[in-house]
Parts: C-alpha cells; structure tokens; sequence
C-alpha cells in the first residue's frame, strides 16, 4: 500500500531566533554531509534575525542538488537556512521509519527529476509532497525502522573505529613529519622554510617525481547524453564520501568513449583531490575502479620513488595541508 508524502509528514513552518541557536544546533546545506552523512558544525551563523526552525524528531534534506543526498533525523531543536527542507511527520508515521523512508535513493531520484534549475537544481516543493511511500501500520514500521537502524549503528561504530586508527595515523605522522616532536628528533637546522631535523632535506612536492594528470577539460565532456547506466565508471567529485568513493550515484561511459577520453585515467594507488569548488577533499581509488574515467574538477595523483604513496596519503589529509587547501581558489 502506498501514500503520498503530503498524507504522512507537512513542510515545519516556524521561525526561531538566531541569537536562540549556536554553531551545533544551526544547520546549513554547507555543513549537511553528502551521501546520508549526518551534520558537522557549522561554521558561522546568518545575519538575519530569524530564520527557519526544526524540532527534535524532524527530518531535514537539502533542497540544493538533491544528487548530493544529504539528510539528518534531528537529534534537537535548533535552526537552518531556507535552503534547508523540514519535514514533520504526523501521529500516522514512526519518526526513524520516515527517516528511511526520505533517505531512500528512490526519494533523491525523485526529488532530482522533479527539480528546477540546471547549473543548481533546487527540488520542487509542491512535486515532493506527491511522492508516493510506502504505507504499514505503526508496529510494522516500528519493526522495519528498528532493523534498518541497528545496521546503521554498525555501519557507525565501524566508522568510528575507522576514525580512531586515522587519527592515531595522523599523531604519528604529525610528531614524525610535521611538527618534529623532540622526544622523537633531537637535533635540528634552522632553514626558509622554518626548523627541520638535520638530518632531513625539504623538497617541494613538484619536484617529487610524482605521478599526476589531471581529468578531462569538461565537466560537460562527455556531453550528458553520452552518460550511461552501466558501461565504465566516471567519477566526480560528487562521488566522494569522505575519503571513499561511492558508486550509487556513478555515472558510466561506454568503452569506445573511454578509449577516446585519453586523459584521467586512474591507476592502482591513486589519490584523487577536488580542484575546485570545495578544493582539497581526497579519495582513495580502490582497485575496483582502476583505469576508469575522472572528469576535469579532479586531479589524481600518486607516489614515486621519492616520496611513497602510503606517505603521501598521511601529508595531504593532514590537518595542515587541508588547511592550505581551504585557502586556495584552485588547485593546480
């Protein structure tokens, strides 16, 4: 059985003050995360004095690109930008079953084809409350919900694990390479580019040997329709799930337009970096998508006799070099 959105949940119509909200309760489409990524802290609040509230339970979704997929189940009150879609469901829906319900790719795909605009799509208000969901009684979909989210409390702990051994990574690599703890070196020299052990050499990354190229000269090239649903991948940045690579959104090419598109072609090991836009975000090729397209807002790059890959990695995803990054207007 099914229903339309517009039966189950309405669009939250209240305002809230912004001097009511901090950093961690205020919600933007810049620090909603791609791919079903949850929140991070945002970054600065609006300068008007009111804006658009939200309630624990709710259901947030970013209207800009839905292709990005970003959606949160609010955890409590708080404030977003208008750009920011609240949906508050009603006594016929369970809050974490309506979730799941908005966090189908199905939803996304809708909200995509129904959407207005072209260089920044913004999804159609009045077309989402016509998607059709499916409909169970409340124990149903107390049971469902229940299901889907004990796997996502381990796909969660497993990402918290992750985390933790990256971090570890990242200290280590940091006393070693970057700030040169002194239990670690105990003599150094002092050089333009600021104390290093003396025992070291400080070389410039382009001068490194390293493997790079960059994607093809247009986002547009392939033109979109020569896009496929299966056929050799093509990655973007909007692929990117953190350091991964998602393929549940991938657009696909055909092998003859493979062989003509002679640039960007990953190889095993590869980094891939966004050069613009949100400049710096990295992901790691997995040998699944290995010789397989990048378009031209990417640049891959890999390690040399010089400086190792596994090296390399630990430098560009320091703190200090995403920093660099976040300064730059492109990339190479």
């Amino acid at each position: 059985m099914k229903c339309k959105l517009s039966d189950i949940c309405n669009f939250r119509k209240g305002k809230i003050g912004v001097s009511n909200l901090t950093l961690k309760t205020y919600i933007s489409t810049e620090n909603m995360l791609p791919n079903k990524g949850g929140i991070t802290e945002a970054s600065s609040l609006p300068t008007a004095q009111l804006t658009q509230e939200y309630k624990k339970g709710d259901v947030l979704v970013s209207n800009i690109r839905p292709y990005f997929k970003k959606i949160w189940l609010a955890r409590h009150d708080g404030g977003c930008s208008n750009d920011v879609l609240v949906f508050q469901g009603n006594s016929n829906i369970d809050g974490d079953f309506f979730y799941y319900v908005l966090a189908n790719d199905d939803f996304f795909a809708y909200s995509m084809a129904t959407s207005k605009g072209t260089k920044m799509p913004r999804g159609d208000k009045t077309s989402i409350m016509q998607y059709e969901v499916p409909i169970f009684d409340i124990d149903t979909q107390r049971k469902i919900a229940s299901v889907l989210r004990s796997l996502d409390e381990k796909i969660e702990l497993n990402s918290a694990i992750n985390n933790n051994l990256e971090q570890q990574m990242q200290a280590i690599f940091n006393a070693f390479f970057l700030t040169f703890d002194l239990h670690t070196y105990s003599t150094y020299m002092e050089t333009e580019y600021g104390r290093i052990p003396s025992n070291w050499q400080f070389m410039e990354l382009g001068n490194a040997n390293l493997d790079i190229s960059d994607g093809n000269y247009s986002s547009k090239y392939p033109k979109q329709n020569e896009f496929l649903s299966s056929g050799i991948p093509f990655i973007r940045g909007t692929d990117f799930n953190g350091t991964s690579i998602s393929q549940s959104d991938m657009l696909y090419i055909s092998p003859e337009k493979h062989s003509e598109l002679k640039k960007g072609h990953t190889k095993r090991g590869d980094i891939l970096i966004t050069t613009r836009g949100e400049i710096g975000r990295i992901a790691f090729v997995p040998d699944s998508l290995v010789d397989v397209n990048i378009n031209s807002q990417l640049v891959r790059i890999n390690g040399s006799n010089i400086v190792p890959r596994s090296y390399l990695a630990c430098y560009l995803t320091s703190t200090k070099v995403q920093n660099d990054f976040k300064t730059l207007t492109y990339f190479l």
